[in-house]
């Protein structure tokens, strides 16, 4: 008692909050800082307003506060929260959305903008997803009959449509949000960018075809094994040769297999120079059908190599000299 308040509150604005309670204005509620007796400084929320006697002169000023400390380090964190998620929307390399059930766009982060052809949100917020933004075979209701369903869909791949009219292959991540009477209020949700992917796998396809259509025209039967010598491929013409009928009666099983006992360490010192080697070319061995006959065969070996430059396949090549 008999104190100044200065020794409460720790504001550089209090002075003039003083002098107007002083002027006989009521003060509007403003936040500021209290000091504690313990020195410890924290938030409060406080008025001042002056007391008047009956004749209306001021006599004392009456001082409201409540501390707010909880309140602010709860605003102070969903400010950062906030700053942290501006940052990461900003700058992902993913695309981020916010739409609505009937269509509209209502928030796009630039990776999305920039990965759909336009220049800003602005400008995509135009189109109405009921009406376009997907590929011919793609229908938007089939995302939302799953989302509305399941509250979310996950890993969902799908086609957009870019500004350009050029397709997009996309993987979605989304959900339902609702709003308090449990009505979906917005979808949001991440898109993940497949195209390069896409292409890969077009390209890979496309080698695959070119590889099998060579090997089938070689007059040469072609087997592929790993670094350890275990079948990774055979060709039709190395089933016929060896008497199998399919494909998965030789996957797995090591090459030197296919070999009769006497030329086993042959058939092993073949691989192993053709992994220091490179490239061993027309080495003869003694092959095994699987009825048990035997032929003569003439292998050639080249070693596939990573794009690191390390050992990765070996492609064997095979021809029937003779049969007995």
């Amino acid at each position: 008692m008999g104190k100044s308040i200065q020794i409460f509150h720790y504001s550089e604005h209090l002075e003039s909050i003083v002098k107007t309670a002083m002027q006989g204005k009521k003060s509007t509620a403003f936040d500021t800082i209290a000091k504690h007796k313990s020195g410890e400084i924290f938030d409060i929320n406080a008025r001042i307003d002056p007391i008047r006697d009956t004749e209306g002169s001021i006599i004392g000023f009456s001082i409201l506060a409540q501390d707010i400390t909880d309140q602010k380090k709860a605003e102070r964190a969903l400010r950062s929260s906030e700053e942290r998620f501006q940052e990461l929307f900003k700058n992902t390399l993913i695309g981020i959305y916010q739409t609505t059930s009937e269509g509209q766009i209502l928030l796009a982060n630039p990776a999305l903008v920039r990965m759909l052809g336009f220049s800003s949100l602005a400008e995509l917020s135009k189109r109405n997803l009921e009406k376009e933004g997907f590929a011919e075979s793609v229908s938007r209701s089939d995302f939302k009959k799953r989302i509305e369903r399941n509250g979310q869909v996950a890993g969902f791949e799908t086609s957009w449509t870019k500004k350009d009219g050029s397709i997009l292959h996309v993987r979605e991540n989304a959900k339902a949000v609702q709003d308090g009477k449990g009505n979906i209020a917005f979808y949001c949700g991440t898109v993940e960018d497949l195209s390069q992917q896409k292409k890969i796998h077009e390209d890979l396809h496309e080698s695959k075809i070119m590889f099998d259509t060579l090997v089938s025209i070689l007059p040469e039967a072609v087997m592929m094994t790993d670094i350890e010598g275990k079948i990774i491929y055979s060709s039709q013409q190395a089933l016929e040769m060896y008497g199998h009928s399919s494909e998965k009666q030789m996957l797995g099983k090591n090459i030197i297999d296919f070999v009769t006992p006497e030329d086993y360490r042959k058939a092993t010192k073949f691989m192993n120079r053709t992994l220091s080697e490179g490239i061993v070319n027309e080495i003869k061995c003694k092959s095994l059908r699987k009825d048990g006959s035997s032929f003569l065969a003439e292998l050639s070996a080249s070693v596939i190599r990573n794009s690191e430059g390390n050992p990765k396949a070996i492609i064997v090549t095979i021809k029937e000299c003779s049969t007995r």
